[in-house]
């Protein structure tokens, strides 16, 4: 009942915040799966900020630069990066980055991960993009926020790919660390 979700410190305020966060986070998985789906025509990806007053600094700093899709740094900043990040990710071809002038950015060499402290006295571990352009020099995702939604939710539709090609694929992920820990847990009663 209504009383006992609320009595247990999930006030209307903070399920708005979730529920908000967690259709971002599945829009944006959806969306980073048509993307790459489209990468090899439209290969730079820009982000954008909501530009109004609600947007935090840093991601503001962000809007509009663009890295390639094999950036590094999508697998650590594509929105959402925190609580009620309203950002985005569009893509444009090499001829339109081209005509519109706009530098294209590298993460190389300018990611760092680093512990950062929680409220609770403990930390978690966040990935740090290092760069004199941000403010205070560098971005982060907030913590529990350093990995992309889409990255961690897409596999590849294996129907229209040949046999040979979906097999070696299904081999090796069944052979990676996701599915030596998803076993680990099966016999350590976890799963």
């Amino acid at each position: 009942d209504a009383q006992g979700v609320i009595a247990k410190g999930l006030t209307p305020h903070r399920l708005k915040t979730i529920f908000q966060t967690n259709m971002q986070s599945a829009y944006m998985a959806g969306r980073y799966e048509q993307m790459i789906e489209q990468a090899e025509e439209r290969p730079y990806w820009q982000y954008v900020a909501i530009l109004d007053g609600k947007t935090r600094p840093a991601h503001r700093a962000l809007n509009g630069r663009v890295f390639r899709y094999d950036d590094p740094g999508w697998a650590a900043f594509y929105p959402p990066n925190g609580f009620n990040c309203r950002c985005r990710v569009r893509n444009f071809t090499k001829v339109e980055i081209e005509r519109r002038q706009i530098p294209v950015d590298s993460t190389e060499g300018k990611l760092r991960q680093v512990k950062v402290p929680l409220k609770t006295g403990e930390s978690a571990t966040v990935m740090r993009l290092v760069d004199r352009a941000l403010p205070g020099g560098r971005f982060q995702p907030d913590p529990g926020f350093s990995n992309n939604p889409g990255l961690s939710a897409w596999q590849p539709r294996l129907e229209p790919m040949d046999t040979q090609l979906s097999r070696r694929y299904i081999d090796t992920a069944l052979q990676g660390p996701a599915f030596e820990q998803f076993v680990l847990g099966k016999t350590q009663g976890v799963f």
